[in-house]
């Protein structure tokens, strides 16, 4: 967006100021640690830190926030970069995680469907860290009205899902 090659984009991003760029924020994103049903984890009470630094975690590749939030956590203090699986779709990660290949990190409107069948199990993980969802434009570009239109509308329709 900065260099002009897109006019506007969703980010889900902890952050909320952009240099160059201008974003409204739509809302906070829930976010969900995952695991198949059968999975050791799924029977404790509460997952720590530590329990998640000793299984396989499913990740979107690097560059993701909520993926390099949800590392920085795992790794912190203990010196060592854990290895992330890295699929590159959600789906996939989805997919991988219900046949059992480890855990993961994700939004929980991407998984509502797989949490509702039970195909996934949610753990009960403390997130200590927040994402929002928001739209973005380069920072002094002259929005077209059927940009403002769009941007108003996703404010509004998006505001009001997160306040469901």
């Amino acid at each position: 967006m900065r260099q002009g090659l897109f006019d506007m984009g969703f980010l889900m991003e902890a952050e909320t100021r952009h240099p160059g760029v201008q974003t409204e924020v739509l809302g906070s994103e829930s976010l969900t640690v995952l695991a198949a049903p059968d999975h050791p984890l799924t029977r404790a009470e509460k997952v720590t830190t530590e329990d998640l630094r000793g299984v396989q975690v499913i990740s979107a590749e690097a560059g993701c926030a909520y993926r390099e939030l949800f590392e920085a956590e795992l790794n912190d203090g203990t010196g060592e970069s854990l290895p992330f699986l890295e699929f590159g779709t959600i789906e996939s990660i989805k997919r991988g995680v219900a046949a059992g290949l480890g855990v993961s990190l994700l939004p929980t409107a991407t998984v509502a469907d797989f949490l509702e069948r039970g195909t996934l199990v949610a753990l009960p993980w403390p997130i200590p860290f927040e994402v929002f969802t928001q739209i973005a434009w380069r920072r002094g570009k002259t929005l077209t009205r059927g940009m403002r239109v769009f941007i108003d509308q996703a404010v509004r329709f998006l505001s009001e899902e997160y306040a469901h």
